[in-house]
């Protein structure tokens, strides 16, 4: 294996990893929904059976309520979170998008569609998604390392790092940030930088894996064997599995 090919089997390892999940944000008019129908009861239960971990009755009784009231977003939103925490994606896209059908400007709901489409590996939607919550609220790192993840996921490197970098002004202790922006920068053939990134991360965060998996990396690049000995000696220490996926491309 030449030295490029090691170099970009060792960054795939941990490229881009997804870390976004889900949580239930009340919408602020539940507590006002008084109609006179028994969904208002129902959102409450189902949000009372969502915060007990009781999944599947939180979906029983959001469908119920959607069935009573079909324009109660909170209760599609709602819907979409218990289904999404049960691993029902596709099901989940559904209720997220008749949520922000209904409340367009509901950043929260588009933030967790884009979180669903990452679990989905839908790359492009993830992005709009990504970029529908920004509209409204453009100042959640989160979603803007969200966003980095699907544009790397379609090698779109370039409009990765910007958004890594976004999330890292606003969050700057923003580790997973850190990681993802040095992949972004082995990518973009930019090593410095990303050196730069992985050694930030390494001191946010001495335990990092992917952190030194970054770095042995760039010391591969730079023919540096000691820098490379050290970061593979350290990274046998803090993940034997990812040590374990490195031995097998450097040929050990």
């Amino acid at each position: 294996m030449n030295l490029l090919s090691l170099v970009n089997a060792i960054v795939f390892l941990a490229l881009f990893n997804l870390s976004a999940g889900f949580s239930l944000a009340v919408h602020p008019v539940c507590a006002q929904q008084q109609d006179g129908t028994q969904a208002p009861a129902l959102l409450q239960q189902a949000e009372t059976a969502w915060r007990q971990g009781h999944l599947q009755d939180a979906v029983r009784a959001y469908r119920q309520a959607v069935k009573i009231k079909p324009d109660l977003a909170p209760a599609h939103y709602g819907l979409g979170l218990a289904l999404a925490r049960l691993e029902r994606y596709q099901e989940a896209v559904s209720a997220f998008q008749e949520a922000g059908r209904l409340e367009p400007s509901w950043s929260r709901v588009h933030k967790d569609l884009g979180v669903t489409y990452l679990k989905l590996k839908r790359w492009p939607e993830a992005a709009q998604a990504c970029k529908s919550s920004l509209q409204h609220q453009p100042q959640d790192p989160e979603v803007y390392y969200n966003l980095g993840v699907a544009e790397g996921k379609r090698g779109r490197h370039q409009e990765a790092r910007a958004a890594f970098e976004e999330a890292l002004r606003l969050k700057p202790d923003y580790l997973q940030a850190l990681n993802n922006l040095g992949m972004a920068n082995i990518k973009l053939n930019r090593w410095a930088e990303a050196k730069s990134s992985f050694e930030k991360a390494a001191l946010l965060k001495a335990g990092s894996p992917e952190a030194h998996l970054g770095l042995l990396a760039c010391h591969i690049q730079q023919g540096d064997r000691q820098a490379a000995a050290r970061t593979y000696q350290t990274l046998t220490t803090l993940d034997k599995n990812l040590a374990r996926k490195a031995d097998e491309l450097l040929g050990k």
